[in-house]
């Protein structure tokens, strides 16, 4: 079995999962044409079988800044998941612990333990790591 890595959930975040919300931001951002699917299959840790299937599902010649999330929405990976549910809350402004636990498929007992200990009921998205640094990354 290999030993996690991670002191916490947050030093997961910043490692695998804020680098590459970060370069599919910039992506949307340039309005690119043609993504390679190789690129999409990185920054979405789906495989490009995944990405070719869920073009072909709709209809998807070939993947642009417009369309690079509908790819998204119908991704397996974990990464797809959070932004999924992200857009299923709306992107909220305030993540209540409930927000967190759902968005993150994280244990909601710890999560309300980490806003307890903060003494606060709803966070920013720039205050979450004072939330996950509480939480053991397993």
């Amino acid at each position: 079995m290999l030993k996690n890595n991670y002191r916490n959930f947050w030093e997961y975040y910043i490692r695998n999962i804020s680098p590459k919300l970060e370069q599919i931001d910039i992506l949307l951002k340039t309005k690119s044409y043609n993504i390679p699917i190789e690129t999409v299959s990185l920054l979405l840790n789906i495989s490009r079988r995944e990405v070719a299937e869920i073009m072909d599902k709709q209809n998807i010649i070939c993947i642009t800044s417009e369309n690079f999330l509908s790819v998204m929405l119908n991704g397996t990976s974990y990464i797809c998941d959070i932004l999924r549910k992200e857009l299923k809350k709306n992107f909220p402004q305030k993540y209540s612990p409930e927000d967190v636990a759902y968005i993150y498929n994280i244990n909601y007992n710890e999560i309300k333990k980490a806003f307890d200990f903060l003494n606060t009921k709803k966070i920013s998205s720039k205050s979450l790591k004072a939330i996950f640094i509480q939480i053991t990354y397993i």
